[in-house]
């Protein structure tokens, strides 16, 4: 499916099982027609025994996340299935209990879409690491200061950034993880950090220091651990309604998931891992071989794909598993990082 037509799909399968259920809901679903596939979606969750909803990385990096998330609760409240998310990356559940979330000021993608003067990032690479790099790398362009907290010294950073300040992979500090069921997992340093670079915690309790601010006086990973406090009554992946505007978007779209190998700075760099099949085939793009045969691609060639002022030369293949208007093209991959949105629109043609 589309992600243009991603929202559209949820609110007709929670229309029609509003409808089996008897049940209301306080999105509003009167324009929304119910096609016969989501009718019977809505009947085999109603009718099951157990059933389950569950949101993973396509949803979570989708523009319309918010929409996708109150739509698959609501579903899940009035058909009576469990609900979950399957977290993004190791500890996407720690970040957001430490309070890891903008309070009153932007989240990164309005910092990227309203420019900033100043940019501090902490484990980044923009132009791997965002929804849309090529946006992303002019935010930090056109700033006055950016200042990195990195373990590496990656071509970009050096490009945009103006201070790398050097920090440790969580190999060589102690730590901690929060699985999806909520259990804290705590590890330690494997080998003495490098040089002089420190544990960006430590960074931070300088930084913090040497600004006045309250807040950073711990001595130990153990001290910053003890302030998590008791965690477990926080899980809760309960939204505030959102309105959901359930009208289906055109176009040819670009389906743009990370590949399992980009997913950080230090699988993109380990060689064994890029060694893999798995790395090896990350670059190639696919098609629907009607979509191929429509803009007169051939499969097995070298496409032109673009975006925006950005383009990309990639191999590209035909998979009829995929819709009829959609470009799958790996995100967070060297080839295509002049590339824009994950699934924003996108032209292709033989390159």
């Amino acid at each position: 499916m589309s992600p243009l037509a991603l929202v559209n799909a949820l609110s007709q399968v929670l229309k029609a099982v509003a409808e089996i259920k008897s049940g209301a809901s306080e999105i509003d679903l009167a324009a929304v027609e119910v096609s016969a596939e989501a009718r019977r979606i809505a009947e085999s969750l109603t009718g099951a025994e157990t059933a389950s909803v569950v949101l993973g990385n396509v949803a979570q990096r989708h523009p319309a996340y918010g929409q996708l998330l109150s739509l698959a609760q609501e579903i899940s409240r009035l058909s009576g299935a469990r609900f979950g998310i399957l977290a993004e990356a190791a500890n996407s559940v720690g970040a957001e209990l430490v309070g890891a979330l903008p309070k009153n000021g932007d989240n990164a993608a309005a910092m990227i879409a309203k420019p900033k003067k100043a940019y501090f990032l902490l484990n980044a690479e923009v132009e791997f690491d965002s929804y849309n790099p090529q946006a992303a790398v002019a935010a930090m362009k056109q700033a006055a200061t950016v200042i990195a907290l990195t373990a590496y010294q990656g071509q970009g950073l050096l490009d945009y950034a103006d201070v790398l300040l050097p920090i440790a992979p969580f190999s060589e500090t102690a730590g901690s993880f929060v699985n999806m069921e909520g259990k804290l997992q705590t590890f330690n340093g494997v080998v003495k950090p490098l040089g002089e670079t420190r544990p960006a915690w430590k960074v931070l309790r300088v930084l913090g220091n040497m600004l006045n601010l309250s807040g950073f006086e711990q001595n130990s990973a153990e001290e910053v651990r003890a302030e998590f406090g008791d965690f477990a009554s926080r899980l809760n992946n309960a939204l505030s309604k959102v309105a959901a505007n359930p009208a289906a978007g055109s176009g040819i779209v670009r389906v743009g998931e990370v590949p399992m190998y980009q997913a950080d700075a230090i699988c993109r760099r380990a060689p064994s891992l890029q060694a893999t099949n798995e790395a090896k085939g990350a670059a190639t793009a696919h098609a629907h071989s009607s979509l191929l045969a429509k803009l007169g691609v051939a499969a097995g060639s070298t496409a032109l794909l673009k975006q925006g002022e950005g383009e990309a030369r990639v191999r590209i293949e035909a998979d009829d598993s995929l819709p009829a208007d959609v470009v799958r093209v790996a995100a967070a991959h060297a080839s295509t990082l002049a590339l824009g949105g994950m699934f924003d629109a996108i032209e292709i043609k033989q390159g």
